[in-house]
């Protein structure tokens, strides 16, 4: 495994205001928007990014899950640390095969060009880390 960070992510309440902030207060630009499915909720996400990372703002329509649980117990703030692999399918195996938990117990395909899995977050302090595969 070569880790690299590949993006921070940020729960927003309103996605629109909240990148007025990012791009007045700090200069950084919108590379993408877009909206995805995630436990049967609508989430929408912005990239911004800075150098070889991106700050990911997600606006969720979820109440409960992975984006939900979140905003309940913490509000607005940071959600979770994206690692960037280069095989996500045999870290994720590897991982696996000596206890590790992780979210849905399955590697996601999110796009054609990215995969993702995500730890519980009692593996990490409390804090949910995703591993991303970029092709």
């Amino acid at each position: 495994m070569t880790p690299k960070l590949d993006h921070i992510g940020i729960m927003v309440k309103n996605l629109d205001a909240s990148l007025i902030k990012y791009m007045s207060y700090l200069g950084l630009e919108v590379k993408k928007i877009e909206e995805i499915e995630v436990e049967g909720n609508q989430d929408r996400l912005a990239f911004l990014p800075i150098g070889e990372t991106q700050i990911e703002l997600i606006e969720s329509s979820a109440h409960k899950g992975l984006a939900g649980d979140f905003l309940k117990a913490h509000g607005e703030g940071i959600h979770h640390i994206a690692i960037r692999v280069d095989d996500l399918e045999k870290t994720f195996n590897e991982l696996r095969s000596q206890g590790v938990e992780f979210m849905w117990n399955r590697v996601i395909d999110r796009d054609p060009h990215t995969k993702i899995a995500f730890f519980t977050a009692k593996e990490f302090n409390g804090v949910y880390v995703e591993l991303v595969e970029r092709s």
